[in-house]
């Protein structure tokens, strides 16, 4: 006898095709997101603590292919002593005493109104290195730039701390952050060495801050800065450059070139200027 082959009916096969082809897309779907579960989880755990989660690895927010970062910027609080010349409510009047006191070999320096303008000739660390800065100030100019009756007097001054946060590309942040780190110490030395100078003890050696600081504004001056810190990155420049020349005057009065002891002097006064007005 003749065996007859049953077929299958064809809406059943359809179903069965169908329902395989679901099962392979399903599986590969769920191995698709277990890989890409595995790679997100991965890229989150190998960051350091603190960092953004956001976004692929090596991913910036600038978009310009460079790291940003976040940092705070600091320099601590201290207090000099001035001594003053004289004030007056017209900076003309200022200016002409303080050229008169440089024709004398003194220094000078009119700071800041507040609100008059006040001409000073020196800021030191202590008040027994100003009296005697002052002694010597007195011999020079009473009765000649200044009335033998009139005195000097002498006044503390505090200069805040400054501290700003700032963000950007990371080689220009590390090179700011630097270049304060180093002027925090070289301001200090600064003024031992003034002290030490008119109290005739032994010497504080300016040499090494003063290179250090040269070199931290010179890198600092090689990076371009962001748009959002470009008047930060003038107002550090320019106290920088006061620092770095007050030490290179510092400098040579500690190699025994005593003639440069006003001109570095008067750009000590103007860098202390400078930081006190970042506080106000």
């Amino acid at each position: 006898m003749r065996r007859t082959r049953m077929s299958r009916p064809k809406g059943i096969s359809s179903r069965l095709s169908a329902l395989f082809v679901f099962v392979l897309v399903a599986v590969a779907l769920v191995g698709a997101g277990y890989l890409l579960g595995r790679f997100v989880l991965s890229s989150i755990l190998s960051r350091p603590p603190g960092a953004p989660v956001s976004g692929l690895p090596g991913e910036n927010k600038a978009g310009s292919g460079s790291e940003t970062v976040t940092a705070t910027i600091s320099l601590d609080a201290f207090t000099v002593y001035r001594i003053q010349v004289g004030a007056f409510s017209s900076k003309d009047n200022a200016t002409k005493l303080a050229q008169a006191c440089l024709g004398k070999g003194v220094p000078a320096y009119v700071m800041a109104p507040d609100p008059l303008h006040k001409v000073y000739c020196g800021v030191l660390a202590s008040r027994q290195a100003a009296d005697k800065m002052a002694e010597g100030v007195m011999a020079k100019i009473s009765g000649t730039v200044i009335p033998a009756e009139d005195k000097l007097y002498i006044g503390a001054l505090e200069v805040p701390a400054v501290q700003v946060r700032v963000a950007g590309d990371k080689k220009y942040v590390s090179a700011l952050d630097a270049a304060v780190k180093k002027a925090g110490p070289a301001l200090h030395a600064l003024l031992g060495f003034w002290d030490s100078y008119y109290l005739k003890t032994a010497p504080v050696d300016v040499r090494s801050p003063a290179r250090d600081v040269a070199s931290a504004l010179e890198a600092l001056k090689a990076v371009e800065p962001p748009e959002s810190l470009k008047s930060t990155h003038s107002a550090c420049v320019a106290a920088l450059e006061s620092l770095s020349k007050a030490l290179a005057g510092a400098e040579a009065v500690y190699g025994g070139d005593a003639s440069k002891g006003p001109e570095a002097m008067t750009e000590f006064m103007k860098l202390v200027d400078i930081l006190a007005s970042f506080g106000k």
